[in-house]
């Protein structure tokens, strides 16, 4: 799911304390256009004041077929590149992929995510017991 907030950026050029919807996070699959403004180095916003164009500078939560990893919009765009291309969001030439579901045990065996998966059904392997014991 792509969840969206309102946050307060300051202008660089003059100031001005701006209220601008962003992304916490994105669902690749579900919203290619923003992947695509955050491949080709366009999240920013225009200040409502002197319509400055300001980069936005956040983490935002990245939900691909392959798995989730954190984006810091503030780093290089090759490395921004890198990251969505490694998670096969988009191809070396920039065009969003379609992401097809992989089967759990192709993903168990994916070097680059295999640790997420195994932290992650850790945690909810943690929480069923959880709710089991509190039934008793």
């Amino acid at each position: 799911m792509t969840i969206s907030k309102e946050y307060e950026y300051h202008c660089i050029n003059c100031g001005k304390i701006n209220k601008v919807l962003t992304e916490d996070s994105i669902t690749t699959w579900l919203y290619p256009d923003l992947v695509l403004k955050v491949f080709n180095d366009e999240y920013f916003f225009d200040c409502s004041n002197c319509n400055h164009k300001n980069r936005i500078v956040k983490d935002i939560l990245v939900n691909t077929r392959k798995g989730m990893f954190n984006l810091d919009t503030g780093i290089s765009l090759q490395k921004k590149r890198d990251l969505l291309i490694q998670y096969g969001v988009v191809d070396e030439k920039g065009n969003v992929l379609k992401q097809e579901i992989q089967p759990r045990e192709e993903m168990q065996h994916d070097p680059s995510i295999a640790t997420f998966v195994k932290n992650i059904e850790e945690v909810v392997g943690k929480f069923r017991d959880d709710v089991l014991k509190s039934d008793d």
